[in-house]
């Protein structure tokens, strides 16, 4: 059974109780009628069932619902999968996302071409569903690690995701396709380098494996592909390319983030401002570093906020990051960041 949350209130109606906490910039921006930073609803499902082929005549045109036919289908037609998990009656951002993208003309001719589409549905009425379908949904968004809808995963033909992007930010379906077009890129960029990576040995090796993980979504590393996380630290065990240091300060911003509800605010801010003196991290990590900081700092210092925001973006400016950093500078700060403000940093890692 799962439990949802919308905004501050339990989908019965009954409040969360607790003690007092320190708003922050998280939390100021879902307040906002906007929703910029968290256009999304909470979803906490367990596991439970085993998966049998099924399909459902409520999943719409050219989507399917099972994910062992999308592999199937995908590996047939050579191409990848977009899989969507989806709260459809209930979640107004899922409903924002079906309107004005997924039902529109552009994405239902252009992005079959590309992917196979599969429908994950959590709705609150289930009647049209299988016993297998609701299996199914919270099997693989304990395994995709889905803590809120709508999200969506590019994945390859074996269901090994390597985009996702969480909540919907008002994008026309023109833009949206074209987002998805530009992020497949990613798993051709991937495949690249890992088949080098099979020509290579030692801290070569390593050096080709990093630059695979670098183009995938940096939330997927350490969970879908921590084997290969583990093989570069173990290659590269004397730290010759930078990337045992680099990949133990993105485990220990992880280990920071997943430990932030129970730690606090204060604990948690000590830990980042740790985690940047001592790591040094770099790239995206840096830029997740800056915008946790960002978010624990907005109440007591919103000048120091803004700064880290806008170091943030200039790390990484094409990440997905920083898209929503320059959201929330113009909407929180009415501070305007210009695209590709600086080039990209070197990674001294991969030469």
């Amino acid at each position: 059974m799962s439990t949802r949350f919308h905004g501050d209130r339990l989908r019965s109606g009954t409040r969360r109780r607790g003690p007092a906490r320190r708003t922050t910039l998280t939390q100021v921006i879902y307040m906002n009628p906007v929703r910029t930073f968290l256009p999304w609803c909470l979803t906490i499902s367990v596991t439970l069932g085993v998966l049998s082929p099924t399909l459902a005549s409520a999943a719409g045109e050219s989507w399917l619902v099972d994910f062992t036919q999308a592999k199937e289908l995908a590996s047939q037609e050579g191409k990848d999968i977009l899989i969507e998990f989806t709260g459809s009656d209930w979640c107004p951002p899922c409903k924002a996302l079906q309107t004005n993208v997924l039902s529109q003309d552009i994405f239902k001719r252009e992005v079959p071409k590309q992917f196979i589409l599969l429908l994950l549905d959590n709705p609150r009425d289930k009647s049209h569903q299988s016993e297998e379908e609701r299996a199914q949904y919270k099997e693989l968004a304990e395994a995709f690690q889905v803590t809120g809808v709508p999200t969506v995963f590019l994945a390859d033909a074996d269901g090994r995701p390597y985009a996702k992007q969480v909540g919907y930010s008002g994008e026309k379906a023109p833009q949206y396709v074209a987002n998805l077009s530009e992020k497949a890129k990613a798993r051709q960029l991937r495949d690249q380098f890992l088949a080098k990576a099979e020509q290579a040995q030692g801290v070569g090796r390593a050096r080709f494996l990093h630059q695979a993980m670098q183009q995938i979504d940096t939330s997927l590393v350490l969970t879908t592909y921590q084997q290969t996380v583990q093989e570069i630290i173990k290659l590269d065990e004397n730290n010759e390319a930078g990337l045992k240091n680099r990949y133990a300060a993105k485990i220990e911003l992880e280990r920071i983030k997943s430990s932030s509800r129970i730690a606090g605010p204060d604990a948690t801010l000590k830990s980042v401002d740790k985690l940047l003196e001592a790591m040094q991290p770099q790239g995206r990590d840096l830029q997740e570093a800056l915008f946790l900081k960002a978010q624990l700092i907005y109440r007591q210092d919103r000048a120091g906020c803004k700064q880290a925001l806008i170091t943030a973006h200039k790390v990484a400016p094409d990440s997905d990051t920083a898209k929503n950093i320059s959201r929330i500078l113009l909407q929180v700060f009415k501070t305007k960041i210009e695209p590709k403000s600086d080039p990209p940093e070197t990674d001294a890692s991969t030469r």
